[in-house]
C-alpha cells in the first residue's frame, strides 16, 4: 500500500468516523462522540492536506518533465553533430502489398 492510498484509507476513515459519532452524539449525547467528531474531523483534513500536497508534487514534476522535453525540440538526437537526413536512401516499400 502507497502513500496514496494510505491518505485516502484516512480521508475515508475521518468521513466514517466523523458521521458515525455524530449520529450516536445525536442518539446518546456523550462526549466521548464529540472527541470522535474532532479526531474524526482531524483525520479528513490531514488525509486532504497531505493528499493535495503530493499531488501539487507530482503535477509540478510532470510540468518540469513536459518543459524538458520541449526543449529537446525533436525527439531525434543526433550525438555526433547536427542532424541530416540522408539523402541516397533505398526505396520505401510497403509490407502490406507482399
Amino acid at each position: 500500500m502507497d502513500r496514496a492510498d494510505i491518505l485516502k484509507n484516512m480521508t475515508l476513515a475521518g468521513i466514517i468516523l466523523t458521521v458515525l459519532s455524530f449520529t450516536l452524539y445525536i442518539l446518546k449525547p456523550n462526549n466521548s462522540y464529540i472527541v470522535m467528531f474532532a479526531v474524526g474531523i482531524a483525520l479528513m483534513v490531514i488525509g486532504y492536506v497531505a493528499g493535495s500536497r503530493d499531488e501539487d508534487r507530482v503535477t509540478s514534476e510532470l510540468m518540469h518533465l513536459r518543459s524538458l522535453r520541449e526543449d529537446l525540440g525533436s525527439p531525434i538526437i543526433s550525438l555526433d553533430g547536427p542532424y541530416a537526413p540522408y539523402e541516397d536512401c533505398g526505396p520505401i516499400e510497403s509490407l502490406e502489398d507482399l
